[in-house]
């Protein structure tokens, strides 16, 4: 079955005049992937952050998101975008995979060979599946607060297989920063900064995001979306909040996130 690695086709969005962190406007300003470009994030916002905010942002958690152990295995298994050009690509290096369960794990590290995913490494994306983000708690019902669950895919098609093995898949905290980062330029881009209330998660990826979960929760009630783009993203309401859905990996089956990005101005 084909899946798609690509998002929607559409235009550059315009500049907001104002780098979209800070909303200063006396800075010299870049466009903003609002996915990134790692994950073959193709939509973009012109002249929307200063190099201050950028380097923050990159540096507090992207960076770390995109290095970490399951996007790792996703960016190698599918191919995706790299800033880097010609022979100065760094090599992605996958985590180690053990065969067997827990209880018996014989370590057999990644191969540095020339294409050894097949081979070597199970083809098994893992995604964490959580509960609403706290903000939203008064509106959902108390059976909502499910415990998180973890989400496996195989990037190649197969199913999943029955015999055990254990992998390294770290998702940090990071990893839901720049699903907010994501969530909060997609609003912004649509809405503009007067569109709605960001101020506490603009705090939030300014600061570095000890309460990332007040903002970014799972989707209530949906546990998959499959699309036929490789991310989708969607604006929504939920109570006095404006709510971006953030879908990423949905050709894959990953079920989405949604990210409170601020309270609807009257």
């Amino acid at each position: 079955m084909h899946r798609s690695l690509e998002m929607a086709v559409r235009d550059a969005y315009p500049s907001p005049g104002k780098c979209i962190y800070c909303l200063r406007k006396d800075t010299a300003r870049t466009i903003e992937h609002i996915v990134p470009l790692a994950l073959n994030g193709t939509w973009i916002i012109h002249d929307a952050a200063c190099a201050e905010c950028r380097d923050k942002t990159n540096h507090r958690y992207e960076n770390k998101a995109l290095n970490s152990d399951s996007l790792r295995v996703i960016r190698k298994f599918l191919r995706l975008k790299r800033r880097r050009r010609g022979n100065d690509q760094k090599e992605i290096r996958l985590p180690p995979v053990w065969s067997g369960d827990s209880a018996n794990l014989i370590y057999a590290p990644p191969p540095l060979a020339e294409n050894p995913l097949e081979e070597e490494f199970p083809a098994i994306f893992a995604w964490l599946d959580l509960e609403p983000a706290r903000l939203l708690a008064a509106h959902y019902p108390p059976e909502s607060r499910e415990k998180i669950r973890v989400v496996f895919t195989r990037l190649d098609g197969r199913s999943v297989p029955d015999e055990p093995v254990s992998l390294r898949l770290q998702i940090p905290p990071a990893l839901f920063m720049l699903v907010a980062r994501i969530g909060y330029s997609y609003a912004v881009a649509e809405l503009s900064t007067d569109g709605f209330d960001g101020s506490e998660i603009r705090a939030l990826l300014s600061d570095g995001g000890e309460n990332v979960f007040d903002f970014v929760g799972g989707v209530y009630g949906l546990k998959s979306n499959n699309s036929s783009h490789f991310h989708d993203l969607k604006i929504t309401e939920v109570g006095e909040f404006v709510v971006v859905m953030v879908n990423l990996f949905s050709s894959y089956g990953i079920p989405p996130l949604e990210v409170i990005v601020g309270k609807r101005l009257k």
